[in-house]
């Protein structure tokens, strides 16, 4: 009885304590050790379509698939292991009935040194799964329904499909269709859903048809239909279209091999021999896959690279040059330890990363895929997080002849949760502002970032960190009014961030710093700090010449920045 009396002050006391991670911008799930949801906050609400009445009472694995994240949960509540936080791929079934791919990122609570529960955040990554996985199809398939069913099973979680078919255009006017049916979505979603909606699910069901254009030339469509409560949104829709486009040319090609084999060659011709015939395909499928590949590579929002089966890279996609700022053409040919050595490439221990431990050569040597291995890379004289995945690539024969490696810089999120957890614990106000400006600048790559707190009606310059030299003198208490044109004040009246994307030719920028057009800046930005008080103060940051401030990079910073204003907000209560 006293054990249970206990646990329940435990609990009490740690959905207290966790009240101040419902106004964070990353979706949050707090966890007891029976893994029963103690709190779900409004993003995650919004990403998971479940209401705090929904998992009211419920356990994180009602919606969770177990797996990696649960063993490794285990583990650590029993003692097990003294890490205090971990990152594991798992799914996740939304209200309606999706099951999405997820990366979960835990960290364990204490109550002094028993552990007590856990916090977990997670990043939606299904799109980047499907599209690696439809590589792999084109890679894989010989025949056109082989494509085509492996391409809609691929579709059918991820969008809670009820149907799918494939309708292809054949020379001479006729069509040859293709249907799956995937009879156990819908709301209560296998393989266990335990969140049961009191409303039954919806009866009806939704449709939407996609064109297969190969080239110039319609070569079919498909006619995809949801579950009742699950609709295709827009994202969803422009996602499905890109794909399309991927495999109308993977069709296109298979299409003629198919009817090559259907027609035997003329009577009196010899052959081909079978080690020409290998080389022959083997050097087309080379041919094709390159341009199919570039194409499916060229979508993913993460950086993706194959390599060989020597461990040196094939191809790379632009956005893995840019994140570990190398040109994608300097990267091939070049092996994964190289690229590792050159950019001092250390585990999360602190080690230099080594074949045993680096996600590409563990692939090649075992055969069997290797998730979220977390390491830090120096670019440009910053220390970056990055989390990389490798999956095999195989042939007919089962051999294993490469592998698909994506790659996330994760540095933006991973401050957005370590500033959540600063805004959680820290009491100070000044330590709380020190330290996390320190990740802020860090993260984002950035040359300065000065924070303005509101002060009465005035904003007060609190903090400046950076690189100084070159830089406009930073007015040190502005009062905001609709005619004072300095960034800070614009923005702290509209409360919206503000973005001058090329800081020397803006004419607006000359009112208040005349000599703008010789400063060593490319971007300058405002970002609000917003808390239930509405807004606190301003966050002025710039990027040093040729690092454009971009949209996702906005996006970061206002999200960093709702964690500081959470911060700020809770040590400022805390102190009176």
């Amino acid at each position: 009885m006293l054990v249970k009396k206990s646990a329940r002050l435990a609990a009490g006391s740690m959905i207290s304590d966790l009240a101040a991670y419902d106004r964070l911008s990353v979706p949050v799930l707090a966890v007891g050790k029976d893994f029963r949801i103690l709190l779900i906050n409004e993003k995650a609400c919004e990403q998971t379509g479940y209401s705090r009445e929904d998992v009211r009472d419920k356990k994180l694995f009602d919606i969770a698939s177990p797996g990696d994240l649960k063993s490794r949960m285990l583990r650590m509540f029993k003692g097990k292991t003294l890490a205090g936080d971990f990152t594991a791929s798992g799914s996740l079934v939304t209200k309606n009935g999706r099951i999405r791919k997820v990366e979960w990122q835990c960290r364990i609570r204490y109550e002094g040194t028993s552990p007590a529960g856990a916090v977990i955040t997670f990043v939606d990554l299904t799109g980047a799964v499907i599209a690696m996985e439809l590589a792999r199809i084109m890679a894989g398939s010989r025949t056109v329904e082989e494509t085509t069913c492996r391409f809609m099973d691929l579709l059918s979680d991820p969008l809670n499909m009820k149907i799918a078919s494939i309708s292809l255009d054949l020379e001479g006017g006729e069509t040859l269709t293709y249907t799956r049916a995937y009879p156990h979505g819908g709301m209560q979603k296998k393989p266990r859903h335990a969140l049961r909606d009191s409303q039954p699910a919806p009866s009806q069901t939704y449709s939407r048809v996609f064109m297969l254009v190969s080239g110039d030339r319609a070569i079919g469509r498909l006619e995809l239909k949801t579950y009742g409560g699950s609709p295709l949104m827009a994202e969803d829709e422009a996602y499905v279209s890109r794909l399309c486009e991927t495999l109308a040319d993977g069709i296109a090609r298979l299409s003629p091999g198919e009817r090559s084999a259907e027609h035997p060659p003329s009577a009196g011709r010899e052959p081909p021999s079978e080690e020409t015939e290998k080389g022959r395909q083997l050097l087309m499928d080379a041919d094709e896959s390159r341009e199919m590949i570039n194409h499916l590579m060229s979508m993913l929002p993460h950086g993706m690279m194959i390599y060989g089966r020597d461990g040196r890279v094939v191809m790379a996609n632009e956005v893995a040059g840019r994140i570990l700022g190398i040109n994608r053409h300097d990267l091939e040919g070049r092996s994964a330890l190289e690229i590792a050595r050159g950019l001092r490439e250390e585990r999360a221990s602190g080690r230099l990363m080594t074949g045993r431990s680096h996600a590409i050569c563990r692939a090649l040597g075992t055969g069997a895929p290797v998730h979220n291995v977390r390491s830090t890379i120096l670019v440009d004289g910053w220390r970056r997080v990055i989390n990389t995945s490798a999956v095999p690539l195989r042939n007919a024969a089962g051999i294993v002849t490469g592998c698909i490696s994506t790659l996330r810089d994760v540095t933006a999120m991973e401050s957005i949760v370590r500033l959540g957890n600063m805004a959680v614990k820290e009491r100070n106000v000044n330590d709380l502002i020190e330290e996390s400006l320190d990740v802020i600048l860090n993260a984002s790559g950035l040359r300065t970032a000065s924070l303005y707190v509101r002060d009465g009606n005035t904003l007060r310059l609190k903090v400046q960190k950076g690189e100084h030299e070159g830089m406009p003198v930073p007015v040190c208490a502005d009062e905001p009014d609709a005619q004072n044109p300095t960034i800070q004040s614009r923005v702290y009246l509209s409360g919206k961030p503000l973005v001058i994307k090329d800081y020397r030719r803006c004419a607006s920028v000359r009112l208040f710093d005349p000599l703008a057009r010789k400063r060593p800046v490319q971007s300058m930005a405002g970002i609000p700090l917003r808390s239930d008080r509405g807004v606190i103060g301003v966050l002025v940051v710039a990027t040093g010449e040729g690092q454009p401030l971009a949209d996702v990079h906005v996006t970061e910073l206002t999200a960093m920045c709702s964690q500081l204003a959470a911060g700020i907000d809770r040590a400022l209560r805390l102190d009176l």
